[in-house]
């Protein structure tokens, strides 16, 4: 016997949710597959499952007809979320899944941001697991910057507090040339967050974020101003960011309800009053977390926090799924949305 396994739109990498083993320290390996066919007793060409397409020239997959698929042949999809397993060949040989595998939304055309292991400050690091969507801080502040970075456009993303106190989450953006800079040159046991910094390095002017329930901002060591009335950074608390890079604004979200730049919140989008306008026009930035003793889950758009689902998908979230409402025109960090608009 014969048997001739194909794996279409395979591609291992650190920007996806489908998990699909673990290494010695419990880290997860990632990778995502869009199909995988198995035809028994049969050696089938490659175009009989994928082609070239004609516009990206990506090899993509192709839906296969006129296939024997023998006794022990199967076609899974990955498409039933309910049912990752699910034969489509018409043999029934559905699988049973086991272990820690996620439906995601990334193809190889198309992949969300993660947080990124390649970003490193100093000798200590924070620990990034589920696929780098998870991160556990050290002993020191220390953000983690996403794999994708943009200079234009307008952006949604969230992140969820999982464990620590209010003093060691925080959640924000920083101009990816200073957090380069910082790259290596943060001491061992120094705390570097965006917005400020008690390093040797100068404060940076570019980058801002929500720490506890204050807003640092502009380089400022003091907190401008309390923005969330209704408290600091507590566990299950689901942070959310908006960034108009276009227009150089940034508005911030507590479960769902928008600060409406005056102190109180809002619980509707008000474009009129952003929490901060001192970012720069053409400059790269990142949009992420960052923690001391403390643990976060990001979902940039894939709809898990780590590998917890969201509850439900809120609207306006154009192919993506996150937890609450994307305002309009705001889209998720992924390739071709900044292929699009960024």
């Amino acid at each position: 016997m014969r048997i001739y396994l194909c794996l279409l739109e395979c591609n291992f990498n650190v920007n996806n949710i489908f998990y699909v083993g673990s290494t010695s320290n419990g880290n997860y390996t990632d990778g995502y597959l869009s199909h995988a066919a198995l035809v028994d007793g049969q050696a089938l060409a490659p175009t009989v499952f994928g082609e070239t397409d004609s516009t990206s020239g990506i090899w993509k997959f192709k839906q296969p007809s006129g296939v024997t698929w023998g006794t022990n042949g199967f076609h899974l999809k990955f498409e039933n979320s309910g049912n990752l397993g699910l034969d489509s060949s018409g043999n029934s040989n559905t699988y049973t899944v086991n272990g820690n595998g996620r439906q995601a939304l990334d193809t190889p055309s198309n992949v969300h941001a993660t947080l990124n292991p390649l970003v490193t400050y100093g000798t200590n690091q924070n620990a990034l697991t589920e696929g780098n969507n998870t991160l556990t801080g050290i002993a020191y502040h220390r953000p983690s910057p996403p794999t994708l970075a943009v200079n234009k456009g307008k952006w949604y993303f969230e992140a969820k507090a999982l464990s620590g106190t209010a003093s060691k989450w925080w959640i924000g953006l920083c101009d990816t040339e200073y957090d380069t800079f910082n790259q290596g040159g943060v001491s061992s046991s120094a705390n570097y967050i965006w917005g400020y910094d008690n390093t040797t390095n100068a404060v940076n002017q570019r980058s801002q974020c929500i720490y506890s329930n204050n807003l640092r901002d502009g380089g400022s060591n003091i907190a401008i101003s309390s923005i969330f009335s209704a408290g600091a950074i507590a566990v299950n608390d689901i942070y959310a960011m908006a960034v108009d890079l276009d227009n150089q604004k940034v508005w911030y979200s507590k479960n769902g309800v928008w600060n409406n730049g005056s102190g109180g919140e809002s619980t509707t989008w008000n474009s009129s009053y952003p929490d901060s306008t001192n970012i720069d026009a053409n400059r790269f930035y990142s949009i992420g977390v960052g923690g001391e003793n403390s643990k976060w889950s990001v979902n940039y758009g894939n709809g898990y926090f780590g590998t917890t689902a969201i509850t439900s998908a809120g609207s306006n979230g154009n192919g993506s799924l996150f937890e609450y409402d994307v305002p309009s025109g705001y889209y998720a960090l992924n390739t071709k949305n900044i292929n699009t608009y960024g």
